[in-house]
């Protein structure tokens, strides 16, 4: 394998997904990496915080003109999902909304019986992927993904190696994580009976692996108080093994320090963040001229330092050699 697939994340709104899928393509270009992020969450979120408007706009218009009976499936999300080079070493596959009109037809095809046809469809996304990261001659692929369990978000983490899951201290987060585990143990099941079916097709292995949760830390909310926000700190690592590893322990004898799927636990980092979207950089990219002065710019630092521990700790779990360690 020559490159490395991870999906970020969580069926829930508002956990940090694309946030993290921005700062980690910045980081492991950093250290060094050929990085391919693809944005397929068709709210296309990742591609507004990578590109200006009217980079938006032109690239839409023409991704909304293809046409579903002129192209090869494959050959039409490469029309609405173009790549676009963000910095030397770092490239965007672009969002687009127009990929809602593959929605139905995967739902749809899932169910078939496998053949020529269904195979073509459902590894889609998974033959785009690879053409495109071999093109850049990529080591990490990062993809972001919607908000939602539906055949879009199925059909791209078949494609994924690794699944890495964000998650804020809250009930629904913990819910989510529940609903987000008995997805991915029937969809691997369910496509590994697909390709036992017919071993000679080459397809996606579906692995799904899950390498880990990061957790972003919220301001404690006064009418819950701070016994609630410690009680789902503390349930995440019991509901994440029971339910994303099947691997069940007496309550109350693990917790977040202890766990090795724990990948991070970030601050909040808001006063940076604003910053960063007006200039279109991660918040350890920041400078003084971009409005990082006094204490917002002693926070730059501490993030640069926490994302590459979070980028590294990643890259040891999932075996990916960084440049800057050797071979």
């Amino acid at each position: 394998m020559s490159f490395y697939t991870i999906a970020i994340f969580n069926p829930k709104e508002g956990v940090g997904k694309t946030s993290l899928v921005y700062h980690l393509a910045w980081m492991y270009r950093d250290l060094g990496l050929e990085v391919v992020v693809a944005d397929l969450d068709p709210q296309a979120k990742l591609t507004a915080a990578f590109l200006e408007e009217d980079n938006l706009e032109d690239r839409w218009l023409v991704a909304n003109t293809v046409s579903r009976s002129e192209a090869h499936l494959v050959e039409e999300i490469g029309e609405m999902m173009r790549p676009q080079e963000i910095e030397e070493q770092l490239t965007l596959l672009t969002g687009n909304m127009s990929l809602l009109a593959f929605e139905d037809e995967l739902s749809k095809v899932w169910h078939l019986p496998a053949n020529e046809h269904t195979y073509e469809v459902l590894s889609a996304f998974w033959q785009y992927l690879q053409q495109a990261a071999t093109i850049q001659n990529a080591n990490i692929v990062l993809m972001d993904l919607g908000s939602n369990l539906g055949a879009i978000n199925r059909a791209a983490l078949i494609a994924a190696d690794y699944v890495i899951v964000p998650l804020i201290p809250d009930l629904l987060s913990v819910l989510s994580l529940k609903h987000l585990g008995r997805a991915l143990q029937q969809w691997r099941e369910q496509w590994k009976r697909r390709r036992e079916h017919n071993a000679a097709v080459k397809l996606p292995l579906g692995h799904m692996s899950a390498l880990g949760y990061v957790i972003f830390q919220q301001p404690i909310k006064l009418y819950l108080g701070a016994n609630s926000y410690s009680k789902w700190m503390m349930e995440i690592p019991r509901v994440y093994h029971e339910v994303i590893l099947n691997d069940f322990f007496e309550e109350n004898t693990f917790s977040l320090k202890d766990d090795p799927h724990c990948l991070q636990v970030f601050k909040t980092y808001y006063s940076l963040k604003s910053m960063a979207i007006e200039v279109r950089k991660p918040i350890f990219h920041l400078k003084p001229a971009d409005g990082a002065l006094g204490a917002y710019g002693d926070l730059v630092p501490t993030a640069y330092r926490e994302y590459q521990q979070l980028a590294k700790n990643i890259a040891k779990r999932a075996g990916i050699v960084l440049p800057e360690f050797g071979a």
